[in-house]
C-alpha cells in the first residue's frame, strides 16, 4: 500500500516541463477558437462558472452526436478555455464538442460540483436541437479530475434526474482519480476541502460496487509514465466494474505522462484521438476488455 500520497499526486514535481504543457494547451486552444465556429459561455446555471462552450462542425445536416469534455486540475484549478483544443478532432469528424466549466473547490463542495456537472448534461439534453445536436447521442470524456467527473456522470441514475436512463451513451476517462480515499491523505485535502463523506459518496470505485450491469461503453486510459497510484486507480476501478458485469476497456498508453496524454485527445491521428471519435460516433459498448499491463 502506498503511503506518500503527496508525491503520487504532485504532478508539477513529476513533470519538469509542466508549465510548457500549460502553454501548449492554451496556444492550441486559442487556435481552435479561431478555426472552429462556436458559442462561448453558454449558461447552464446561475453561478459565474456554470458555463460551457459549444463548438460546431463546418457542415450542417442531420442532428449530430454531442461530446462533452470536463477538464482536470484536481477540482480546484484550470478553465474550459485551456482545453478548447479537444474540440478540434471532434468537430472535424462531424460531431459537436462541448467543453464545460464547473465551480472550483474549495469555493464549492464536491457535492455542489457534481450537481453542477449533472446540470450541464441536463442543459445539453434540453438545448441540443438548438445547436444541431442529437440528445440521444451524448458521450462524455474527461482528464484527471475531469475523468472522475465523467465517470460519476456515467454511473448516474439519470431517471432520478428526470432524464432517460442511458443519457450518457459512452464515456472515455483519461488518467482519472476513481478512489478519493488516498486524496484525503495528501496535500489536496487542504486545498480542496474534501471530506470523508465526499470520499464515500463520490468515489466511482465505491459507487460501482453497487452498480447494476451496464451495456454503456466505459473506456479507461492512463499513461505508462504516470505514478503508481494513478495506474493503480484505473486498474482497481476496472476490476470492480468487470466484477459487476459491466463493459469496460482499460489500457495503458506508452510514452505518456499526466500532462502530455491529454494532448492526444486533441490529435485526431493519435490512438487516443481515434478511440475518442469511435466512441462518439458509435455510442455503443466496447467489444472487449483488457487489464492494465
Amino acid at each position: 500500500m502506498l503511503n506518500n500520497y503527496d508525491a503520487q499526486f504532485r504532478v508539477r514535481a513529476l513533470v519538469p516541463d509542466f508549465d510548457s504543457y500549460l502553454d501548449r494547451y492554451r496556444t492550441q486552444s486559442a487556435q481552435a477558437r479561431q478555426l472552429i465556429p462556436h458559442s462561448l459561455d453558454c449558461a447552464y446555471g446561475s453561478s459565474s462558472l456554470e458555463r460551457l462552450d459549444v463548438f460546431l462542425p463546418e457542415t450542417k445536416g442531420e442532428p449530430r452526436p454531442v461530446h462533452v469534455f470536463f477538464h482536470g486540475g484536481y477540482w480546484r484549478a484550470f478553465d474550459k478555455s485551456d482545453y478548447s483544443f479537444v474540440a478540434r478532432p471532434i468537430t472535424e469528424a462531424g460531431a459537436i464538442a462541448v467543453i464545460a466549466n464547473y465551480g472550483l473547490m474549495p469555493a464549492v463542495t464536491m457535492g455542489q460540483l457534481v450537481t453542477q456537472c449533472r446540470s450541464a448534461i441536463r442543459w445539453i439534453c434540453q438545448n441540443a436541437a438548438d445547436f444541431g445536436g442529437d440528445n440521444g447521442r451524448i458521450s462524455v470524456s474527461g482528464h484527471s479530475a475531469g475523468a472522475h467527473i465523467a465517470t460519476l456522470l456515467h454511473l448516474t441514475r439519470w431517471e432520478d434526474h428526470n432524464l432517460p436512463p442511458h443519457t450518457i451513451k459512452a464515456t472515455v476517462a483519461v488518467s482519472g482519480i476513481y478512489d478519493l480515499g488516498p486524496v484525503l491523505q495528501s496535500f489536496l485535502k487542504a486545498e480542496t476541502g474534501l471530506t470523508q463523506e465526499d470520499a464515500t459518496n463520490f468515489s466511482p470505485i465505491v459507487l460501482a460496487k453497487n452498480l447494476e450491469s451496464s451495456a454503456q461503453a466505459l473506456v479507461l486510459r492512463v499513461g505508462d509514465e504516470e505514478t503508481e497510484e494513478m495506474k493503480r486507480q484505473s486498474e482497481a476501478f476496472a476490476s470492480v466494474l468487470l466484477e459487476r458485469g459491466c463493459t469496460v476497456d482499460v489500457r495503458t498508453i506508452a510514452h505518456r505522462h499526466h500532462m502530455n496524454i491529454v494532448l492526444d485527445m486533441g490529435d485526431r491521428d493519435s490512438d487516443l484521438g481515434q478511440l475518442l471519435l469511435t466512441q462518439i460516433h458509435t455510442s455503443g459498448p466496447v467489444t472487449g476488455s483488457r487489464p492494465l499491463n
